[in-house]
Formats: structure tokens, sequence, C-alpha cells
């Protein structure tokens, strides 16, 4: 699919149209962007893809520390967690916790904090 065309100087795509002007600025290519663009692909699957030439303009498929990545490992082992448990014992889940004995906790999601008292 060819959303727009256009030409290239120094890093910048310009693209003119009749009624309006569409400007992409261009950097290197990196690892990270390809890793968001392949819906998370592991290093592994990036490998095999830059062997075969078809992530352009990397050097290297080694991938920083990802946030979405981290946190849907930490998730996929607290169902799995959840699983085990469940087998062994009646259990029912009742949402997030409001108190635990001796402490009192408080969400603000709008400020994005939890507080413990």
């Amino acid at each position: 699919m060819v959303v727009a065309r256009g030409n290239k100087t120094g890093t910048l795509y310009q693209t003119s149209h009749a009624s309006d002007t569409l400007a992409i600025a261009a950097d290197k290519e990196s690892a990270d962007l390809w890793h968001n663009r392949l819906g998370h692909m592991s290093e592994k699957g990036m490998k095999i893809l830059h062997s075969e030439g078809k992530l352009i303009g990397i050097d290297s498929v080694e991938v920083g520390v990802c946030e979405d990545c981290i946190f849907r490992k930490q998730k996929r082992e607290i169902n799995k967690l959840k699983k085990q448990l469940a087998k062994e014992f009646a259990m029912k889940d009742l949402g997030a916790a409001k108190q635990i004995p001796g402490m009192r906790i408080s969400r603000d999601a709008a400020e994005g904090t939890l507080k413990l008292s």
C-alpha cells in the first residue's frame, strides 16, 4: 500500500499534493523500531528476517529493554500461577486489592499513582 510518494532530502521525505503537504522525518532505522513494527517479535525471529535481507536499514538486531514485552511476560507468569493455584484450591479473583492486613491501598489512575498507608 502506497500512502504517499515524494523525494528524500537529507533525512526528510517531502511530498506534495494539490491540496496539502506531507513531511515525514526519516532517521536511521533501528532494531527497536523494527521490533515494534513487527508486533514485538523476538530477537531470534528478527535475526532470521535480517539474515534473509528482509529488515532493511539496520546493522544489528539487538533490541533494547522493551517495557511492553516485560509487562506481557509478567502477566503471563501471573496467569500461569493463578491456574496452578486454582487446580489445588477453591479460588475466586476479587480484582485489585484494596486492603492488606495492616495496610490500605489507594490507586489514582488519572495520576498513575499507587499509595500504601
